[in-house]
């Protein structure tokens, strides 16, 4: 391979879409070489390095702004020091995907509980549902009565 890559070898070689390259381009994260007399975007192996990291920072759900520092630091920083930075960021992810799957076992609790409910209540045709005690929090209410103002 040369020096220098096409938009679609890079999109290649990086599994992103050539619109994602686009993107961190108009973002700054990459810098592509002058184009060539054809008028075709040229990258370079620090750019495709840059994308690569780019990508596997996105997917461990960083934001664009860490993307953008992670990526600054690539070319900035010493090894122990990007190593130092990437581990904390890496840490602070970790930390936000525990509490969001300690949110979403609740919610997954609350939806078993209101479904459970739901499959044992049994309304009278015709109830109007405003009469009806099933709403989202009727079952943890504590004067719940297992909807006997719809039976």
């Amino acid at each position: 391979m040369t020096d220098a890559s096409t938009i679609g070898e890079v999109a290649r070689r990086t599994g992103l879409a050539v619109s994602a390259i686009r993107y961190y381009e108009a973002e700054g994260i990459v810098t592509p070489l002058p184009r060539t007399e054809g008028g075709y975007r040229l990258f370079s192996e620090s750019d495709v390095s840059r994308l690569l990291l780019a990508k596997q920072a996105r997917h461990l759900g960083l934001g664009l702004r860490e993307v953008k520092d992670l990526v600054e630091g690539l070319s900035t920083l010493d090894c122990a020091t990007f190593a130092g930075e990437l581990g904390a960021r890496v840490a602070e992810q970790r930390a936000a995907v525990a509490a969001r799957i300690a949110e979403l076992r609740e919610l997954e609790s609350t939806l078993k509980a209101l479904e459970s409910h739901l499959d044992s209540c049994v309304c009278r045709p015709g109830t109007a549902a405003a009469d009806c005690a099933i709403t989202l929090f009727d079952h943890e209410r504590e004067d719940h009565d297992d909807c006997s103002r719809c039976l």
